[in-house]
């Protein structure tokens, strides 16, 4: 078991994703460089000023059971300088707190330099304070006040403050840095008791960051399950956030960094954004220290032949080593100390080697601390070997998902001696597919003991700290006017938004081709076309699913059902539908056709093998132009995963409609599967005046 020192280490806008896709790896990566503790804010400094263009802070934090918050160090927007007749000098910053609305600030809770002073106003959603920025020093020709003090603008979204502090002549303490204890930070909507407000749950954070990237819809991200289950192992647990996401960066990178560091791991399940622990859980989020279930045995019947193949950890990345974890002892006083919990195995690496993980940035606890030391102790010592294997895909178990427990059981042939038998657990790291068929899997032992119990999340849930808090360091006479009890929330005042709209709106140019087709859709012809449908649908049940339309009768769309085999209601194998158009026109025309969907994976019969399904026909005035099917390569381990149709163009269009002429329209579906989730088709109808016309 890893023995815990924790040393006195004495120290006085968001996340932007470029892909909605995150990464299934959850291995703690050897930190490259050391530098010094993230969550250390540096007091005595000169105020900071705002860049245009950086990224407004996240803080995202919530103080409960004296744990928790974090000191911020805000930037300016404006500022106002001035003196009196005696040379005190005034000085107001406009300052920057956060992206989102936060919890009010107290009195008690605001600093210049470690000093308590000064007074300030907080809103939301607009400028703080009234004051006008600018230059006003009179009577202090040697004061070196800037002459540039911003000007006014909006801050729609954003937590402000408006913070003012008169000094005496003399001293140029006016010009130091403000910070402010944070005891609640951004608001959202928590997992654990559906109230908005601030939270310090990592799960919170990561739902709030994916939703706000834009890049993934809600609807894709598994939140009633696998987050809020992992929302309830963080909370059991004491994992929990304090602190300011400040830096742009891809949320891919977010996420490898950070949720490693929450015993977490990001993974698919059912096609969905999912987050599981590192460790095996037990219904109420605790860690599991007995026996643990697999989801499927693989022996020789599933394994291809010449597919195994295994990787052993060297030795070297074995040797015993100190995991130095930083992090940061927040008191009630604001000022935080920072702290390191040296882990290490009972009377090994005593002088070393050192390996730093910096978890100050967001760790305010030294449990958590400690059990992440142990978990990379843990996972270093335990884990000997890696494994890749190729199935069958008519022998796999298609519920697998990245992080899930299997079992390999393999007999070993000697040609010398007896016969052996390779039978390990292993963790799923990857799922993938090769170019001739075959699931590959990744795998990483997963160490038990004789009962089958985790090795790992037994030295885990065993780690605990010392307890030890540590007093701050301050000494001295306090420079203190304000009181460190006064819990009061100053008044709110505020300037509305004078700046002008300098927003640029361009006017879009319509698009041409090098022909001079005219296109001319159907809502600009007026009663040179009339479309009138007529449809029928079989095998569905009641609520939403089947045929429906956009206003005008352009888009047709076959909503179809989720099947019971995907979380649906819809048990039936045989939904089906036709939609019949009559389509009139009065003058010549040619019809472009748009076709996507989302449908199903090709199914597998253990007989026949793969067949096609989720099949879409149309047929024009009594020929079949255009057919749409499952794709025969998407063939995926989640069968409720969609994907979208391949096409085959049977006739080449655009199609004539001659003047005066009555024309048919026929779309024909059906399925023979249940495995479905929000799949459909849509067809859209684009009518034009030249046969060269493109579509819309």
């Amino acid at each position: 078991m890893p023995a815990v020192n924790t040393p006195y280490t004495q120290v006085p806008r968001r996340v932007r994703s470029t892909s909605g896709v995150l990464p299934a790896s959850a291995e703690v990566s050897t930190p490259l460089v050391e530098k010094g503790a993230e969550g250390n804010s540096p007091l005595d400094v000169k105020q900071r000023s705002a860049v245009v263009g950086e990224p407004i802070p996240i803080v995202f934090c919530r103080r409960t059971g004296g744990t928790g918050g974090v000191l911020i160090s805000p930037p300016a927007t404006e500022a106002r300088f001035e003196d009196d007749a005696s040379s005190n000098i005034t000085a107001s910053y406009h300052l920057v707190l956060s992206e989102g609305q936060i919890n009010s600030i107290q009195v008690r809770d605001v600093f210049q330099r470690a000093c308590r002073v000064g007074s300030f106003t907080q809103t939301y959603d607009r400028r703080a304070g009234t004051f006008v920025a600018g230059n006003f020093i009179n009577n202090s020709p040697n004061l070196e006040a800037p002459t540039y003090c911003g000007t006014s603008g909006t801050y729609d979204g954003l937590s402000t403050m408006a913070f003012s502090v008169t000094i005496p002549a003399g001293f140029d303490q006016w010009n130091r840095q403000v910070h402010c204890f944070i005891r609640g930070g951004i608001y959202v909507s928590r997992l654990l008791d559906s109230v908005t407000g601030p939270s310090n749950n990592v799960a919170d954070l990561l739902l709030y960051l994916l939703r706000n990237s834009s890049k993934v819809p809600d609807a894709m991200i598994d939140t009633a399950t696998s987050f809020l289950a992992a929302a309830t192992f963080t909370n059991v647990n004491g994992f929990w956030f304090n602190g300011v996401v400040s830096q742009s960066t891809n949320l891919l990178d977010w996420v490898g960094d950070t949720l490693p560091y929450f015993l977490l791991r990001q993974t698919r399940i059912g096609g969905k954004e999912a987050l599981v622990p590192l460790l095996p859980t037990n219904a109420n989020g605790s860690i599991n220290t007995g026996p643990v279930d697999w989801a499927f045995t693989f022996t020789e019947e599933h394994i291809i032949p010449g597919s195994f193949e295994i990787i052993y950890t060297p030795l070297a990345d074995r040797k015993p080593f100190c995991a130095t974890v930083l992090w940061r002892q927040q008191d009630d006083l604001g000022i935080p100390v920072m702290r390191t919990a040296e882990v290490r195995y009972t009377n090994t690496a005593v002088d070393g080697p050192y390996e730093q993980h910096d978890l100050s940035g967001f760790c305010s606890t030294e449990n958590h601390a400690v059990k992440v030391g142990t978990y990379i102790l843990s996972k270093r010592k335990h884990v000997t070997h890696r494994l890749m294997i190729g199935v069958k895909p008519d022998a796999f178990n298609e519920n697998l998902a990245a992080g899930d427990l299997v079992r390999v059981r393999l007999k070993r042939v000697a040609s010398t001696g007896a016969d052996s038998v390779h039978d390990y657990l292993y963790e799923v790291d990857r799922i993938g597919k090769s170019i001739t068929g075959e699931v590959q899997l990744d795998l990483t032992h997963f160490p038990v003991d004789a009962n089958r119990a985790s090795v790992v999340a037994q030295e885990v849930a065993a780690a605990t700290g010392t307890g030890l808090l540590l007093p701050t360091g301050l000494t001295g006479i306090t420079c203190d006017v304000n009181s460190s009890a006064d819990t009061s929330v100053p008044a709110e005042t505020f300037t509305e938004a004078t700046f002008p709209d300098y927003g640029i709106a361009i006017s879009e140019v319509e698009e041409e081709g090098l022909g001079d087709d005219q296109e001319n859709p159907k809502d600009d012809l007026g009663s040179d076309v009339n479309i009138s449908w007529a449809t029928t649908q079989s095998g569905l049940v009641a609520g939403p699913g089947g045929w429906v339309f956009e206003p005008g009768g352009l888009t047709i769309r076959f909503n179809i059902q989720d099947g019971t085999t995907c979380g649906g209601s819809n048990p039936s194998n045989d939904q089906a539908g036709q939609a019949t158009a009559t389509i009139i026109t009065t003058r010549r025309l040619f019809l472009h056709l748009e076709l996507t969907g989302a449908v199903k994976s090709y199914a597998i019969d253990p007989i026949d093998g793969p067949y096609e399904d989720d099949v879409m026909t149309i047929s024009f005035n009594g020929q079949e132009i255009r057919r749409a099917l499952s794709d025969t390569d998407k063939y995926n381990v989640d069968n409720c995963l969609m994907f979208p149709p391949v096409q085959e163009e049977l006739a080449s269009g655009p199609f004539v409609l001659p003047p005066g002429s009555t024309n048919v329209l026929v779309l024909d579906y059906e399925s023979e599967n249940s495995s479905h989730r929000g799949a459909f088709y849509q067809c859209t109808l684009r009518f034009f005046t030249e046969p060269t016309g493109r579509p819309a």
